[in-house]
């Protein structure tokens, strides 16, 4: 299963936010990996973008729906392991905003042909 997020960069921001997300985002991923709920991830630069389509989508497939299930507690010593605090990861979240709009968010589930 592979989630994928379209953003919408804004001007100028396309550095800082590709830094926020090494700071972040990969890290919050990374730990998913170490236990196995997360396969791997991906950024895509939109490298010819028309208007009102996303800059950069990231991907992430995970090793089953099993992953989205894992609770509170799982994701809050990720982000305590990560940040620090939750007042810490509230006020990346802000800071993040001011780089960026998320635009659709999406599963996608492979299929394969069976013989």
């Amino acid at each position: 299963m592979v989630a994928v997020t379209e953003v919408h960069i804004k001007d100028g921001m396309f550095n800082a936010y590709i830094n926020d997300l090494n700071n972040v985002w990969r890290k919050f991923i990374e730990e998913q990996m170490k236990d196995g709920s997360v396969v791997s991830y991906g950024m895509f630069a939109n490298a010819s973008a028309r208007e009102g389509e996303p800059d950069l989508y990231l991907t992430v497939s995970y090793a089953n729906w099993a992953a989205f299930d894992l609770g509170e507690e799982y994701f809050n010593k990720i982000r305590d392991n990560v940040m620090g605090s939750a007042e810490t990861m509230r006020s990346a979240g802000i800071k993040r905003g001011e780089l960026r709009t998320i635009g659709s968010s999406y599963n996608l589930q492979e299929v394969k042909f069976r013989d």
